[in-house]
Protein backbone atom coordinates (compact mmCIF):
# COMPACT_ATOMS: atom_id res chain seq x y z
CA UNK A 1 0.00 0.00 0.00
CA UNK A 2 1.28 3.42 -0.90
CA UNK A 3 1.73 5.79 1.65
CA UNK A 4 2.93 8.50 -0.46
CA UNK A 5 -0.17 9.43 -2.21
CA UNK A 6 1.00 13.16 -2.10
CA UNK A 7 4.41 12.78 -4.01
CA UNK A 8 2.89 9.88 -6.61
CA UNK A 9 -0.16 12.71 -7.09
CA UNK A 10 2.69 15.63 -7.89
CA UNK A 11 4.74 13.20 -9.57
CA UNK A 12 1.51 12.11 -12.24
CA UNK A 13 0.44 15.78 -12.37
CA UNK A 14 3.69 16.80 -13.65
CA UNK A 15 3.20 14.97 -16.48
CA UNK A 16 0.17 16.28 -17.47
CA UNK A 17 0.79 19.95 -16.84
CA UNK A 18 2.63 22.58 -14.82
CA UNK A 19 2.16 23.76 -11.95
CA UNK A 20 4.90 26.35 -10.13
CA UNK A 21 5.73 27.28 -6.47
CA UNK A 22 4.25 29.42 -3.99
CA UNK A 23 6.46 30.64 -2.11
CA UNK A 24 4.16 31.41 0.89
CA UNK A 25 3.15 29.40 3.87
CA UNK A 26 -1.22 28.42 2.76
CA UNK A 27 -1.37 25.19 5.22
CA UNK A 28 -0.01 25.28 8.79
CA UNK A 29 0.27 21.96 9.64
CA UNK A 30 1.12 20.38 13.51
CA UNK A 31 2.99 17.44 13.33
CA UNK A 32 2.90 14.83 16.71
CA UNK A 33 6.67 13.69 17.34
CA UNK A 34 7.25 10.39 19.02
CA UNK A 35 9.90 10.10 21.23
CA UNK A 36 12.12 7.28 20.07
CA UNK A 37 12.09 5.50 16.73
CA UNK A 38 8.93 4.10 15.23
CA UNK A 39 10.02 0.34 13.66
CA UNK A 40 6.27 0.02 12.34
CA UNK A 41 6.39 3.43 10.47
CA UNK A 42 9.75 2.82 9.06
CA UNK A 43 8.86 -0.20 7.51
CA UNK A 44 5.76 1.68 6.21
CA UNK A 45 8.27 3.88 4.70
CA UNK A 46 10.29 1.44 3.18
CA UNK A 47 7.18 0.13 0.93
CA UNK A 48 5.86 4.01 0.11
CA UNK A 49 9.53 4.28 -1.50
CA UNK A 50 10.40 1.63 -2.70
CA UNK A 51 6.53 1.59 -4.56
CA UNK A 52 7.32 5.17 -5.63
CA UNK A 53 10.91 4.18 -6.94
CA UNK A 54 9.30 1.61 -8.86
CA UNK A 55 6.36 3.09 -10.20
CA UNK A 56 8.79 6.44 -11.34
CA UNK A 57 12.03 4.76 -12.14
CA UNK A 58 12.22 6.24 -15.60
CA UNK A 59 11.48 9.93 -13.69
CA UNK A 60 13.59 9.49 -11.11
CA UNK A 61 16.23 7.92 -13.31
CA UNK A 62 16.13 11.30 -15.24
CA UNK A 63 18.22 13.03 -11.98
CA UNK A 64 21.08 11.17 -10.89
CA UNK A 65 21.01 13.18 -7.29
CA UNK A 66 17.07 12.89 -6.74
CA UNK A 67 17.27 9.14 -7.51
CA UNK A 68 20.88 7.77 -5.00
CA UNK A 69 18.47 10.31 -2.35
CA UNK A 70 16.17 7.93 -2.43
CA UNK A 71 18.10 5.01 -2.79
CA UNK A 72 20.07 6.61 0.23
CA UNK A 73 16.54 7.05 2.49
CA UNK A 74 15.71 3.51 1.39
CA UNK A 75 19.66 1.96 2.66
CA UNK A 76 19.42 4.18 5.77
CA UNK A 77 15.41 3.18 6.38
CA UNK A 78 16.75 -0.80 6.36
CA UNK A 79 20.05 -0.13 8.35
CA UNK A 80 17.44 1.40 11.36
CA UNK A 81 15.18 -1.66 11.20
CA UNK A 82 17.85 -4.10 11.40
CA UNK A 83 17.88 -5.47 7.38
CA UNK A 84 22.29 -4.53 7.19
CA UNK A 85 22.48 -6.39 3.81
CA UNK A 86 19.74 -4.73 2.56
CA UNK A 87 20.54 -1.21 3.80
CA UNK A 88 24.18 -1.56 2.62
CA UNK A 89 22.78 -2.91 -0.66
CA UNK A 90 20.70 0.40 -1.25
CA UNK A 91 23.42 2.36 0.48
CA UNK A 92 25.90 2.03 -1.87
CA UNK A 93 23.66 1.73 -5.16
CA UNK A 94 22.85 5.46 -4.23
CA UNK A 95 27.22 6.17 -4.04
CA UNK A 96 27.40 4.54 -7.38
CA UNK A 97 24.54 6.65 -8.75
CA UNK A 98 25.48 10.29 -7.16
CA UNK A 99 28.71 9.95 -5.24
CA UNK A 100 28.66 13.55 -3.79
CA UNK A 101 26.02 13.16 -1.42
CA UNK A 102 26.22 14.55 1.82
CA UNK A 103 28.27 12.42 4.88
CA UNK A 104 25.11 11.00 5.66
CA UNK A 105 25.10 7.79 3.49
CA UNK A 106 28.76 7.24 3.81
CA UNK A 107 28.29 7.32 7.63
CA UNK A 108 25.09 4.87 7.83
CA UNK A 109 27.36 2.80 5.34
CA UNK A 110 30.21 2.66 7.67
CA UNK A 111 28.72 1.85 10.49
CA UNK A 112 26.58 -0.95 9.29
CA UNK A 113 29.70 -2.63 9.05
CA UNK A 114 29.49 -3.03 13.07
CA UNK A 115 25.99 -4.98 12.45
CA UNK A 116 22.64 -3.86 14.64
CA UNK A 117 24.19 -3.61 17.82
CA UNK A 118 26.84 -1.50 16.71
CA UNK A 119 25.28 0.55 14.07
CA UNK A 120 22.18 1.50 17.02
CA UNK A 121 24.16 2.36 19.32
CA UNK A 122 26.55 4.75 16.79
CA UNK A 123 22.98 6.25 16.04
CA UNK A 124 22.71 7.09 19.32
CA UNK A 125 25.82 9.00 19.55
CA UNK A 126 25.22 10.88 16.65
CA UNK A 127 22.10 12.21 17.73
CA UNK A 128 24.29 14.50 20.38
CA UNK A 129 25.58 16.31 17.60
CA UNK A 130 24.24 19.23 15.82
CA UNK A 131 24.33 18.06 12.10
Amino acid sequence: MLKAEDTDLLIRLSKLCEFAFVDEPLVSVCPIRHKGFDRQAAIQRIDSVGILLQKHWHDFSQSRPTLARLLSLLGILHLRVGNMKEGRSYVLKSLKVWPFQRYNALLNLLASVFGVRGYNLLRRIWSYFPW
